[in-house]
């Protein structure tokens, strides 16, 4: 009987004890913030309102622009305020910070004030800004720090190939990159934002090139001629060559085509020595003049575009010297 009244005001001690921590906690924060509760790294808790709005309001003072560094390139960047029109309200930020603890809804309000004195409880800014201008900043940046990769290249030299080293890219992460400063906003934290990049590499390496380079060269040393009823049209050049046909990977596997691009301009110098109108008479005519009769004197002639390409492959991908006779 003893034991289980003992326990009891043990019981009533430790609620008692409870209850006048609970009122105290209550009466010291009734106009302050409640512990744990921080701006970015900023510690607001156990602050009143002017407490809170002159720390608020002297960070804000000091935030002018917001620095991006690109420390490959040792490049920084800057977006300022006034161009992407930032303004931090700090009257609705406190009004923010203060509800934490104070929404009226006791378990929740109850599990913050718990969570405060354990953990840190982080809020927002309330800021106002143009979302557009942001954007177009930071595609400005985007557009200065990537790279393209360079693939590599033959070239003549003294009729000797040359190959011309294939270069990395870089591209930053520019989702990254604009999420990064919203968040720096956000947390009135105006620290130097890196850049995130990636590394692009190039489609054909220059050890791609070196691996194919006893090919191209019996390749190019080819005599290839262009023929039309037996007249010859064009006699390409190792240069011709060269210029019509480039290296690809195809699932990592080296493999040397024909390049369209300067196949269809080719193709256009051809149709341009070949490509001719018929020529024809008028043998009658109608009093006013309407043709009413007509004799063809020579027939035309019109390079057969698919065809051409096909013979000119074949020419290029075999290995005898070949005539490419036009149709």
């Amino acid at each position: 009987m003893r034991e289980k009244i003992r326990l009891a005001k043990a019981g009533l001690g430790i609620l008692f004890f409870l209850m006048l921590l609970f009122s105290f906690y209550h009466l010291y924060y009734a106009d302050k913030v409640i512990p744990g509760v921080y701006l970015g790294n900023i510690h607001l808790g156990g602050k009143n309102i002017t407490q809170a709005s002159s720390v608020l309001e002297g960070q804000a003072s000091q935030i002018e622009t917001f620095e991006i560094v690109d420390h490959d390139m040792d490049i920084v960047y800057e977006i300022d305020i006034s161009d992407i029109e930032l303004k931090y309200l700090i009257d609705h930020t406190i009004e923010v910070i203060f509800i934490v603890g104070r929404t009226k809804n006791f378990p929740k309000d109850s599990l913050d004030k718990l969570k405060g004195l354990i953990f840190p409880i982080k809020i927002d800014a309330v800021v106002t800004l143009d979302p557009i201008i942001l954007e177009q900043r930071i595609t400005q940046i985007k557009g200065v720090s990537d790279v393209p990769a360079k693939s590599a290249e033959y070239i003549l030299e003294d009729g000797e190939i040359t190959i011309v080293p294939s270069e990395n890219g870089r591209k930053i992460r520019a989702d990254v990159l604009e999420m990064s400063v919203i968040n720096a906003i956000m947390k009135m934290d105006n620290s130097p934002i890196s850049l995130l990049i990636d590394k692009i590499e190039p489609e054909v390496t220059t050890q791609d090139l070196k691996d194919a380079q006893e090919d191209i060269e019996k390749l190019i040393e080819r005599v290839i001629k262009i023929e039309l009823n037996e007249e010859t049209i064009d006699v390409l050049s190792s240069h011709e060559i060269l210029d019509l046909i480039e290296v690809v990977k195809n699932n990592g596997k080296i493999e040397i085509q024909m390049n369209q691009y300067t196949f269809r301009e080719y193709r256009k110098s051809i149709e341009s020595k070949v490509n001719t109108t018929p020529r024809a008479h008028v043998t009658k005519e109608s009093s006013e003049g309407l043709v009413q009769g007509f004799e063809i004197i020579t027939t035309g002639n019109e390079l057969i575009a698919d065809a051409f390409e096909s013979d000119l492959k074949k020419a290029f991908f075999t290995t005898e010297k070949e005539i490419v006779n036009l149709k």
